[in-house]
Order: structure tokens, then C-alpha cells, then sequence
């Protein structure tokens, strides 16, 4: 490897992205924000079905009746197929 050329690994490519992200929604925080207990459905997505990503993901469908799991994303069919079935159809 040339040593003046880093590898952009999967880790710091999502960081990046999640700044970048985070940067350009700021803005729009305040205008429409999302109230815990309230009557609108946050939709997250689950990307890297770990034992990191599903906990975080049933931490969130616990966190409030509101909260819906609408997209998973791995690179393996038996993660996925795993992962999938751990969570009801009726929040997803």
C-alpha cells in the first residue's frame, strides 16, 4: 500500500457519511422535529445486522410505541434472515 494514500475503510466511510448527514439536516431540526410520545411515526433502518445494530434496534421499537423499523441492510442472506425474523411484522 502506498503510504500516502489511506484505505477507506467501512467504518470511517459511514462516519463520514453520518456527518456529512448531520450537517446537512441540521438546519431543518428545529423546523419539524420529532416528539417522543407523540402522534408521528419515526421510521428508522438498521444497516449492519450485528449484535451492535439489533440491539440498538430493539432499544428503539422498546424506546416507543411510535418508532417502526422500516429497512435492513446486510451483506449476508443468513444475518439477514436471522435478523428479519427477530423483529414482528406489526413494527417493521
Amino acid at each position: 500500500m502506498n503510504p500516502t494514500h489511506s484505505e477507506l475503510t467501512r467504518r470511517s466511510f459511514l462516519g463520514g457519511s453520518a456527518t456529512a448527514l448531520g450537517v446537512a439536516l441540521a438546519p431543518h431540526a428545529g423546523a419539524r422535529g420529532f416528539s417522543p410520545g407523540g402522534a408521528e411515526v419515526l421510521r428508522v433502518g438498521l444497516v449492519g445486522c450485528g449484535g451492535r445494530g439489533t440491539g440498538a434496534a430493539a432499544d428503539a421499537l422498546r424506546a416507543d410505541p411510535n418508532v417502526k423499523l422500516v429497512a435492513l441492510g446486510t451483506r449476508s442472506p443468513t444475518t439477514w434472515s436471522r435478523v428479519s425474523s427477530r423483529f414482528p411484522p406489526s413494527r417493521t
